[in-house]
C-alpha cells in the first residue's frame, strides 16, 4: 500500500512541475501602446498670423505600420492654409491627407512600409493654421487607430492626445503711430472683373501623365483692379492661388501633385479691389503611368524565416511600391523598392504574417510623382499546418525539452517503485511457498502419528514417554498455526496491494 502511495506522489509532483515550467517558459506577451499627439499642445498666437502643428506618433515599443485619424478645429478662431508631409514617417498615403476649413475637419490615413516605424516622436504631417479671431482654439482628435506591425494589423493605440491654443486680438497702434489702412475701394465699382479663360500650358497638355499641370490666367478689372485669386480643385477646399504662382509678377500656377483622374474640375475665382467676384471653370485629366512589371515572386511561403521575394522592371528611377494583403481583413504590408538606371527592381523581406490566402499587388512611382495604375492582384500562399506544427516547436522548445525530460524522470521513478514492489512480491510468494512447505511436512507428522495409533502399530509408551509424544505433537500444533498467520498476514498484503 505504501508503495502504491508513493507512486501517486510522484505522478502528482511531476504534474506541478510541469505546470510550474509552462508558466515560466511560457512567452510574456508585453503591453505595446502607441499614442497619436498633437506639437506643441499649447501656444499663444495673434490673430491674423499663421503657425504650424505637428501631427506626430509615438509608438517606443513596437513598429507600428499604418496610422489613420480625424482632426476637428473650430472654423471661427482658425483656418487651415496647408497640410505638409515633408519628413513624414508615412511613406504610402491609402489617401492623401484632406482639410475642410468649412467643417472644421482634417483627415489623414496612411502606411508606413516594411519594417514600419518604432520611435517616440514620429511626425505624420505639418499642419499650418491661420488665427482668424481671438479666443481659445482647440484642436482635437475625434478618432484614431495605429496599427502595429505584426501581420494582423493589431491597433496598439492607447492615447489620443489634443492641444489648445490661445488667440490674442490684434494689437492696438501703438501711442503716435497712425495705424496702417488700405486704400478705400473706388466709390460706385460694383461691377466684377471681366470674364477670363483658364489654359493649361501646352507642354503638360501633350503629357497627360503629367502629375503637376501648368495653367495661366489672368483677369483684369478697369475700376478697382484684380486684387487676388482663389483656386478649387476637384472636391478640395478653396486656398489662395498665391500659394502655387510659379513666380512673383507671374501668371503661371502649378497644381500640387494629383492622382490619377479623368475631368478633374479646376475653378479660379478672381476678386477685385471692391470684392467683386468673377469665376472662371475648367477640367483636366491626370493619366496613370504604366503598370510595372512583376517577372517573378515567390507564391508560397512554407516556413517563417523563408524570405518574401518579387522581381519585375520599370522606368528608371522610379520607386515602386509593393502590398501584401489579406481579404477581408485590415491586414497589410507594405514594401517599398527603387529601379535602378536599366529599370529592374527587386524586393526581399522576411514576412511576419499569419497563415491563409494573401495577394498581391504592386504599383509605381516615377521620379516626377506621377502614379500607375496597380498590377493584377497576384495571390500569395503563406504557411500551412506544418509550418504552423514548426512555429510552435520553435516557441515551446525550451518547455517541450523540460517536459520531455521531466515526463523521462517520473517514468524512471514509477518504474523503479513498480520494480522494488514487484521484488517484495516475489520475495513474498516464496514465503509463502515455505510456510506452506512446512504446513504440508507437520500435517503429514501428524497424521502419520495418529495413522499409527489408529492401528495400533505404535508400541507401549510409558506415561513419560506418552506426554512427550503429546507434547511434540502440541508444538508441531503451535507450529502449523503460527504458519497459518504468516500465510494470512501476507495473503491479506497482496489482496490490498491489489
Amino acid at each position: 500500500m505504501e508503495k502504491k502511495k508513493a507512486a501517486r506522489v510522484a505522478v502528482v509532483f511531476g504534474a506541478i512541475i510541469i505546470g510550474f515550467l509552462v508558466l515560466l517558459f511560457a512567452p510574456i506577451k508585453s503591453a505595446h501602446a502607441a499614442t497619436l499627439y498633437l506639437s506643441p499642445q499649447a501656444a499663444g498666437e495673434s490673430a491674423g498670423q499663421s503657425f504650424t502643428v505637428n501631427v506626430d506618433v509615438s509608438s517606443a515599443d513596437q513598429a507600428m505600420n499604418a496610422a489613420q485619424g480625424v482632426i476637428e478645429f473650430p472654423t471661427d478662431k482658425l483656418e487651415v492654409i496647408s497640410l505638409s508631409t515633408a519628413d513624414s514617417v508615412i511613406t504610402l498615403w491609402v489617401q492623401p491627407p484632406s482639410f475642410s476649413n468649412k467643417d472644421g475637419v482634417i483627415d489623414f490615413q496612411g502606411v508606413a512600409v516594411n519594417p514600419g516605424f518604432e520611435g517616440s516622436a514620429g511626425k505624420i504631417l505639418t499642419i499650418k493654421f491661420r488665427a482668424k479671431a481671438a479666443g481659445s482654439a482647440a484642436v482635437t482628435f475625434t478618432s484614431g487607430s495605429v496599427l502595429a506591425n505584426d501581420g494582423k494589423g493589431t491597433n496598439i493605440l492607447t492615447a489620443l492626445t489634443s492641444a489648445v491654443f490661445v488667440i490674442a486680438p490684434v494689437p492696438p497702434p501703438r501711442s503716435g503711430v497712425p495705424a496702417p489702412s488700405t486704400p478705400a475701394p473706388a466709390t460706385l465699382d460694383h461691377t466684377p472683373p471681366d470674364p477670363f479663360t483658364i489654359t493649361e500650358i501646352a507642354e503638360d497638355a501633350n503629357d497627360p501623365t503629367d502629375p503637376q499641370p501648368t495653367f495661366t490666367w489672368h483677369a483684369t478689372d478697369t475700376v478697382s483692379g484684380i486684387d487676388h485669386y482663389r483656386v478649387k480643385i476637384g472636391d478640395g477646399d478653396w486656398f489662395d492661388a498665391a500659394l502655387i504662382r510659379l513666380a512673383s509678377g507671374t501668371d503661371l500656377y502649378e497644381l500640387p501633385l494629383q492622382a490619377p483622374g479623368q475631368h478633374i474640375p479646376l475653378l479660379v475665382d478672381a476678386y477685385d479691389g471692391a470684392g467683386n467676384m468673377t469665376e472662371a471653370t475648367t477640367s483636366f485629366s491626370i493619366s496613370a503611368i504604366p503598370a510595372p512589371e512583376i517577372v517573378n515572386y515567390s507564391q508560397r511561403i512554407v516556413v517563417p524565416t523563408q524570405m518574401f521575394q518579387v522581381q519585375g522592371k520599370a522606368p528608371k528611377g522610379a520607386r515602386i511600391q509593393i502590398y501584401l494583403s489579406q481579404p477581408d481583413t485590415n491586414n497589410i504590408f507594405s514594401f517599398s523598392s527603387q529601379a535602378d538606371e536599366s529599370g529592374n527592381w527587386d524586393v526581399a523581406e522576411k514576412v511576419n504574417a499569419g497563415p491563409g490566402l494573401w495577394v498581391m499587388k504592386v504599383q509605381a512611382v516615377d521620379t516626377r510623382g506621377a502614379v500607375s495604375v496597380p498590377t493584377a492582384e497576384e495571390p500569395v500562399s503563406i504557411g500551412n499546418w506544418f509550418t504552423d506544427a514548426l512555429a510552435f516547436l520553435a516557441q515551446w522548445a525550451s518547455v517541450i525539452i523540460a517536459v520531455i525530460f521531466l515526463l523521462s524522470v517520473i517514468t524512471g521513478i514509477v518504474y523503479l517503485i513498480h520494480y522494488r514492489y514487484r521484488l517484495w512480491r516475489v520475495r513474498t510468494n516464496r514465503e509463502l511457498l515455505k510456510v506452506r512447505r512446512e504446513l504440508r511436512e507437520d500435517l503429514k507428522a501428524i497424521k502419520q502419528e495418529l495413522e499409527d495409533e489408529k492401528q495400533g502399530t505404535s508400541i507401549d509408551l510409558s506415561p513419560a514417554m506418552m506426554r512427550k509424544r503429546q507434547e511434540r505433537i502440541q508444538k508441531e500444533i503451535e507450529h502449523i498455526e503460527a504458519d497459518l498467520k504468516k500465510e494470512t498476514k501476507a495473503i491479506d498484503e497482496i489482496e490490498k496491494d491489489d
